[in-house]
């Protein structure tokens, strides 16, 4: 029977568990020394190696032959542990058995010593499923157990464990494996199944593993007979390094049509673009990292990755890079809601390459970071070429010496005056007279005669009499002279008022009709009839009285009239003053 390359290398002991030397260590000091808490938790990520730890401590305690606090796995308790024939370590899915009944049955059970084993040993997997009553039940029995039974807990989402378990339990967290503690893993496995495969392949697996070991191995088992790196990646269905980098390139370059034949690609070959979505963005967070000058170790990386990210960072601002970011972060979180998948990737592609397509506020700082930046590398580069300039300027070769002449100062030019023209009789002016207007006699003036005005003629200009205008729709009170009508200024507030019960009337009120008043009379002007018979239901005008009222306007007569304000003020008119007007006595 073939079993999984996790399976058939599943440690065995402390020393076989792959990158928690901090908790093997301290396990196996309990172990020999038989100081042994009757509850422990395991937390960590997945693959790191909880459960594995958890079957080893169950035969540790167990085992008749230990080793420095290791199992020996070859005495009678620890092989029935191994081939599941020893009922007295018993390990339980929480996540199928989080019910209550499941808690109790374990309640009832502990009660009795083990059959064959010293310590009866609980594995609980993904604790953190059982339900509420679960765990009610689980802490009673967690707190003071039998001296002979003890409870290893294993979960990863340790913030759903509620806090009156987690102080009842020792605490381990397991930490997420480097890519070179699995790439080393992955090789003594090689080795022992007498396979041989590229570095690069195997570094794409320990990177793809994301800190599992567990993972790394069923990834290896898809590509351990793959012939090349470049079948690998096929095989894995990722993008690679490579493309990642030549995109973010395209990229800094705004080649829009390498975007677009990027993403053309990558949708013909059944590619999840979601999935490149996430590598790009890992791509720029590298890119941040390195333009920050942080130490290498943290990225993980190879020094050919290492190398082809400075030279790609030199391209961008910080600014620049933290603006992909936000737009891969927002373009993942509503990829699964897009209806066109290959459209919403390139519209992300094309927004990061040109920041203008976005009116955000990280963008303009985008851009402006790239400006700074194409403006450094111009100053950098001018002052690189005046300095090759300067350093390939050929030196002067040196004159040959001459016997020393002295000389004479140059005489200054002489400014050459223009001649005077001769004089002759043709520039002597003309006299007065023959340039000058004659000058009037007495005889020029001539005396008019003014006819008197009669009588019936002599009258002054009188006042022309007051017109009245006509207005349909108006109320009988608008008048000629415009002096007595005065606009209602505070028409908004009224609005705002009548809004709060009739949103349509109020809205109505602010944007299409104006008011003018008289005494104790308000008139509202509407621009239309669909307007007017909108304002003159009775409902309509209770709600602008109570917003009158609530306005400390008490006592007006409200009417509606169609019409234009121009017809009750006129242009030249003027307001009275306030502090005279009755419209604003308060009760």
């Amino acid at each position: 029977m073939h079993y999984a390359l996790y399976r058939k290398y599943r440690p065995l002991t402390f020393s076989d568990v792959v990158g928690q030397g901090h908790i093997t260590k301290t396990l196996r000091n309990q172990v020999e020394n038989s100081q042994l808490s009757h509850a422990y938790l395991f937390c960590g990520t997945r693959g790191t190696g909880k459960t594995s730890c958890a079957k080893i401590l169950s035969r540790a305690v167990n085992c008749l032959n230990p080793v420095n606090g290791e199992p020996c796995n070859e005495c009678e308790v620890c092989k029935g542990i191994l081939d599941g024939s020893i009922f007295d370590v018993m390990e339980i899915d929480a996540a199928s058995n989080n019910g209550v009944e499941n808690i109790r049955q374990i309640r009832d059970e502990i009660v009795y010593t083990p059959i064959k084993a010293k310590y009866k040993v609980y594995i609980i997997d993904e604790v953190h499923m059982l339900s509420a009553g679960a765990f009610n039940a689980l802490l009673k029995t967690l707190e003071e157990p039998p001296a002979h039974v003890i409870f290893i807990l294993a979960t990863t989402e340790s913030h759903k464990i509620p806090a009156t378990i987690l102080s009842r339990c020792q605490r381990f967290d397991f930490k997420r494996l480097s890519v070179k503690d699995i790439s080393d893993q992955i090789y003594k496995i090689l080795k022992l199944e007498n396979k041989t495969v590229d570095d690069k392949t195997v570094r794409l697996v320990a990177t793809l593993a994301d800190g599992s070991v567990r993972d790394s191995l069923s990834i290896l088992e898809k590509v351990v007979e793959a012939v090349s790196y470049d079948e690998a990646e096929a095989l894995l269905g990722v993008i690679g390094r490579g493309k990642l980098y030549s995109i973010a390139d395209s990229i800094a370059e705004e080649n829009i049509d390498a975007l677009y034949k990027f993403i053309d690609e990558l949708y013909f070959s059944s590619k999840d673009l979601s999935l490149m979505i996430n590598e790009l963005t890992s791509v720029f967070r590298d890119l941040l990292a390195v333009k920050s000058a942080v130490n290498a170790d943290i990225l993980d990386k190879s020094e050919e990755d290492i190398r082809a990210l400075k030279a790609l960072a030199k391209k961008y601002s910080y600014e620049h890079i933290v603006y992909a970011m936000d737009t891969l972060f927002e373009a993942s979180n509503s990829f699964s809601r897009s209806p066109d998948k290959r459209a919403a990737a390139e519209l992300c592609l094309v927004k990061i390459a040109k920041p203008v397509f976005s009116e955000n506020n990280d963008s303009l700082v985008a851009r402006i970071g790239k400006l700074e930046n194409q403006l450094k590398e111009i100053v950098a580069n001018g002052v690189k070429i005046s300095a090759n300039i300067q350093q390939n300027k050929p030196e002067p070769t040196p004159a040959a010496p001459t016997q020393r002449e002295e000389t004479k100062p140059a005489p200054k030019p002489v400014r050459e005056e223009p001649p005077m023209p001769d004089f002759d009789d043709s520039m002597i002016p003309p006299p007065p007279g023959e340039y000058l207007p004659p000058v009037p006699t007495d005889d020029f003036f001539e005396e008019v005669e003014i006819p008197p005005m009669k009588e019936d003629e002599i009258h002054e200009p009188q006042p022309e009499p007051k017109k009245i205008k006509e207005n349909k729709d108006s109320s009988e009170n608008a008048t000629d002279d415009g002096d007595s009508w005065q606009e209602l200024l505070a028409l908004k507030d009224i609005a705002e008022s009548v809004r709060e019960k009739n949103r349509v009337l109020g809205a109505l009120l602010a944007n299409y009709c104006r008011a003018v008043y008289n005494k104790k009379q308000i008139i509202f002007l509407c621009n239309n009839d669909r307007d007017l018979t909108e304002i003159k239901t009775p409902q309509s005008l209770a709600a602008i009285s109570d917003a009158l009222v609530k306005n400390r306007r008490i006592g007006y007569e409200v009417k509606v009239a169609k019409g234009n304000i121009n017809e009750y003020i006129k242009k030249n008119s003027t307001y009275d003053n306030i502090e005279n007007n009755g419209l604003f006595e308060f009760n």
